[in-house]
């Protein structure tokens, strides 16, 4: 990211305290600048720099929600943060949205696999409800093939004026 340095207010990482109002789309904060942010690299401490790459994230949507007034598509890329253009977010978000709908069907799998017999009365109704509401939401990710119909032509003649 050319240009745009980040200064911080106090001595503990706090995310609020880095100005990210300067970003654009098509923006960069390399995995250098996260890891002076959050004062530790990922060999060092994997759990602290997640975490706070995951609080940069969030802050970066949320300055770039007010700067933009819409939401701007933020992604983690190789330890950096990056926001993406439109055109890469037209590009990236659909791809996502498949990874969930993938995600979230073999979840439906799983509770599928999910063994009744050993269950209290009150964790079946609980199964019952969950099993119903997945299996509803799943049903309505399934994938429908638009078919074209031929157009049909009328055989007997329409009455004019009757309805």
């Amino acid at each position: 990211m050319a240009g745009i340095s980040f200064t911080r207010k106090a001595k503990q990482m706090n995310v609020k305290d880095y100005d990210f109002s300067q970003l654009r789309l098509g923006d960069e904060i390399s995995r250098a600048e996260c890891e002076k942010m959050i004062e530790t690299t990922e060999d060092r401490n994997p759990k602290q720099y997640k975490l706070g790459l995951l609080a940069i994230l969030t802050e970066v949507r949320r300055a770039m929600r007010l700067k933009f007034g819409r939401r701007i598509t933020v992604r983690c890329l190789q330890g950096g943060i990056s926001v993406l253009t439109d055109s890469e977010a037209a590009e990236y978000n659909p791809k996502r949205f498949e990874q969930a709908v993938a995600i979230c069907r073999r979840a439906h799998r799983q509770l599928c696999d999910v063994d009744v017999r050993k269950l209290t009365d009150a964790e079946k109704a609980a199964y019952g409800r969950a099993f119903t509401s997945q299996a509803a939401r799943v049903a309505m990710l399934r994938v429908r093939i638009d078919t074209e119909l031929p157009a049909v032509e009328r055989s007997t003649p329409g009455v004019v004026g009757r309805r």
